[in-house]
C-alpha cells in the first residue's frame, strides 16, 4: 500500500512540490555551488516524476549537501534552506515514486508454497 493510497501524500502534491523546489532553485555564486552543481538539480527537477531513479534521489541529497556547506561557509542563509527542501523533495520522490516501484517488482523466484499476494 503507497502512501498516495492512503491519501497521505498523493501524485499530485508530489508534482506540485517538484514545481517550487524548481522554481526556487538559487543562482550559484561561488566555491561548492558552482554552474555546473546548479545545472544538475535543475536537470534532475526536470525529468518527468515517473522516471526518478535512486541514483537520481542520491543526487539531489549530494547537491543538497554541497549547497548547504557553500551556504554555511558563506553565509548565505537561502542555500541552506534550499538545502533541506531539496532534501525534502528526495525524500518524497523515494517514497511516492520509487519505493513502490521496488515492491511491485518481482524479487526472484518464490519458495513452493509462497504467494506474492497477502491476505488481508
Amino acid at each position: 500500500m503507497t502512501l498516495e493510497t492512503k491519501d497521505i501524500f498523493t501524485a499530485t502534491e508530489a508534482l506540485h512540490l517538484k514545481n517550487v523546489v524548481r522554481s526556487l532553485l538559487p543562482a550559484p555564486r561561488s566555491r561548492y555551488y558552482t554552474w555546473e552543481i546548479y545545472e544538475k538539480p535543475k536537470n534532475i527537477l526536470d525529468k518527468d516524476l515517473e522516471e526518478y531513479t535512486i541514483a537520481d534521489a542520491e543526487e539531489i541529497n549530494r547537491m543538497a549537501d554541497l549547497m548547504e556547506t557553500e551556504g554555511r561557509e558563506a553565509g548565505r542563509r537561502e542555500l541552506v534552506e534550499y538545502s533541506w527542501k531539496l532534501r525534502f523533495f528526495a525524500m518524497v520522490v523515494k517514497v511516492v515514486y520509487i519505493y513502490p516501484k521496488l515492491v511491485r517488482k518481482p524479487r526472484g523466484p518464490q519458495p513452493r508454497g509462497m504467494s506474492t499476494a497477502s491476505s488481508g
